[in-house]
């Protein structure tokens, strides 16, 4: 484990020590690290990450696998979590609404159709009942998104899902909050605010 982890960071570490600020990477396991300039580099628990993030980003994430692209956030609203998603590049959880967030950034570009076409055949497979609510296109910083909102049904619960989604320049992002159905309707202009003006794309 330790070895694969050694391989991930490699280049990670090599960029870090360049800059004197600590740097946050993501594991293939999907556990934060703390990147030091001194080529140190630590796990970082949830409140560990929080205050990472609470003194050195305050609160703006930024991908590491889709340059320029980021995150925004109220810091005293949400938390980033660890998460088993490993597509998620980073999640987080919204302290007391029952809001989560997952960030998606991937190599590859193809139209907005055709990325809408891949998150919906994806989210099938794995739920119950899938079904897009409303979907408009919106213009977010600058750039042209696809939102969508889906209500999911998986084991008998029901959720609300909420997508913002960018293809353009060699590659895709996918912003996605979520609840469930009750706490998501009562919560959406949380939801709204994160994915309209806490979205950065170069």
């Amino acid at each position: 484990m330790r070895k694969l982890i050694a391989t991930f960071l490699t280049t990670t570490l090599s960029a870090a020590a360049l800059v004197a600020d600590p740097q946050l990477a993501r594991t293939t396991a999907g556990k934060y690290v703390r990147l030091d300039d001194d080529g140190k580099w630590t796990y970082l628990t949830e409140s560990g990450l929080n205050e990472f993030l609470g003194k050195t980003q305050a609160g703006e994430l930024k991908s590491t696998i889709f340059p320029g692209a980021g995150l925004k956030f109220q810091s005293g609203k949400w938390n980033l979590t660890n998460s088993t998603n490993k597509d998620a590049e980073f999640t987080l959880r919204d302290l007391g609404d029952g809001l989560y967030c997952m960030f998606i950034p991937e190599k590859g570009s193809f139209s907005l159709e055709l990325l809408k076409q891949a998150v919906v055949e994806n989210a099938k497979s794995a739920v119950d009942s899938y079904n897009i609510v409303s979907e408009e296109r919106r213009v977010i910083n600058g750039k042209e998104f696809l939102i969508l909102k889906a209500a999911i049904t998986m084991k008998r619960t029901n959720f609300l899902f909420k997508y913002a989604l960018y293809s353009q320049d060699g590659y895709s992002l996918q912003t996605i909050v979520y609840g469930l159905e009750e706490p998501f309707k009562a919560n959406e202009a949380i939801a709204d605010k994160l994915l309209f003006e806490g979205v950065i794309v170069p």
